[in-house]
């Protein structure tokens, strides 16, 4: 198995239930590094938080992507497990150490999904996370 490293510039969100940090990813290293965990009917697979994917919005997102003026300006939210990533001292960088996957999308999962089936060319989009 594959073994990665990698740092991400980030900026640092604070509200009262956490921590958060922004950063970004081309749409390709989402795909690459990053999975969704489907609800389903085992004890395990109910903890998930993603419901059945709509292929309709996954195709009409992969087909909105093939606009020149296509814009994608709200964040996939990744959930990075606890231990792949440790942020840098002066909370600028998040760094990535990790083997398969560095976390889960918890929102946005129909954009992830179009990123899959889409043209090429689209992968280079930068999505923030």
């Amino acid at each position: 198995m594959a073994s990665y490293t990698f740092e991400i510039p980030c900026i640092v969100i604070s509200q009262p239930i956490g921590t958060f940090y922004v950063g970004k990813m081309t749409a390709k290293e989402l795909l690459k590094y990053v999975s969704i965990l489907r609800r389903g009917m085992t004890d395990e697979e109910q903890k998930n938080v993603q419901r059945k994917l709509d292929p309709k919005r996954q195709r009409q997102i992969a087909e909105y992507t093939a606009d020149p003026d296509a814009t994608f300006p709200t964040s996939i939210i990744v959930s990075a497990y606890e231990n792949v990533v440790n942020v840098n001292a002066d909370m600028t960088k998040l760094r990535f150490e990790f083997q398969d996957k560095l976390g889960e999308v918890l929102d946005g999962q129909h954009c992830w999904c179009a990123f899959k089936i889409t043209q090429p060319c689209a992968l280079n989009f930068t999505q923030a996370l």
